[in-house]
């Protein structure tokens, strides 16, 4: 069973602002994955593993991450960055 600490971090997912820094990059991955934390926070479980971030992926976000830490939109990519982690982490937590 899901634990309250894990459905609010998946429902906390669901509400991240879109990632400025990134400029619309990845959207399409962002929606996917949000699509399958949506079914899962209503009781579907998956058989495949979830994979935070591509190598590709990384090799746009971590220099953004290094280059706006201390300014908020960077902030608040490392936010989406570690949320994403723990979102991928928990459905895989609970996988079929």
């Amino acid at each position: 069973m899901v634990k309250k600490y894990e459905k609010q971090i998946l429902e906390a997912y669901l509400n991240l602002p879109s990632r400025k820094l990134l400029k619309h990059m990845f959207e399409m991955e962002e929606d996917y994955l949000a699509g399958h934390v949506s079914r899962f926070l209503h009781g579907e479980r998956f058989e495949e593993e979830f994979t935070p971030f591509s190598d590709c992926e990384l090799e746009v976000i971590n220099p953004l991450i290094e280059s706006n830490k201390d300014n908020d939109d960077g902030k608040e990519l490392i936010t989406a960055v570690l949320l994403t982690k723990a979102v991928c982490n928990i459905m895989n937590k609970y996988k079929k």
